[in-house]
């Protein structure tokens, strides 16, 4: 899925006729409450309000698979970052020469200044730049009481490859969808097995 695709209402007709009600009732209560009538203003903004919030229930909001269905590891990382479903971190002891020196062999360069959200920037957006740090990431999540460790390739990984890797991409697990295409992309049999 593109950015383009990633829309609220991406449910059914009746999520989009709720979505489109919200929108209106909205600027109907702003309208009235200029025109001074403050209690059929209220009335309509929380009418509205509420309308989103099952326009936006129904379509699946955050849950809706159609997300992240299509999504590979590079574009799922992505997502989670850009929903603030995952953070990039380094570990506090290191400088990041060894990640400077992957990019730049892979022909990549960026200012020498804020190296780290430059390369968090850079893992996300860059695909060239993402593949060429996979050897140096661990990719992790906290799911049904256990914890989970992957490579950049999606291999699971123990626990001490957290403690190697020099780039933490830690995804939330608050997203069930989302963290059921990561389980799907990186198990041999596709399915999440201690799905809530």
């Amino acid at each position: 899925m593109t950015e383009i695709d990633d829309s609220l209402y991406q449910g059914s007709q009746t999520s989009k006729f709720f979505g489109g009600l919200s929108f209106i009732l909205l600027l109907i209560g702003v309208g009235v409450l200029v025109g001074g009538h403050w209690l059929i203003a209220i009335v309509c903004i929380v009418v509205g309000i509420t309308a989103g919030f099952v326009g936006y229930k129904l379509s699946g909001g955050r849950e809706n698979p159609q997300l992240y269905s299509n999504l590979d590891l590079f574009g799922l990382v992505d997502y989670a970052v850009r929903s603030g479903n995952a953070r990039i971190g380094f570990h506090s002891m290191r400088n990041q020469e060894s990640i400077i020196s992957v990019l730049q062999t892979a022909g990549i360069s960026f200012p020498s200044t804020d190296i780290r959200q430059e390369i968090r920037k850079l893992i996300t957006k860059d695909r060239r730049a993402f593949e060429a740090c996979r050897d140096l990431m661990v990719i992790q999540t906290v799911h049904g009481g256990r914890e989970y460790f992957w490579n950049g390739f999606g291999e699971p990984k123990p626990v001490q490859w957290f403690h190697e890797a020099e780039i933490i991409i830690d995804i939330q697990s608050n997203t069930k969808a989302l963290i059921n295409r990561l389980f799907e992309l990186v198990s041999q049999d596709g399915k999440l097995k201690n799905a809530d």
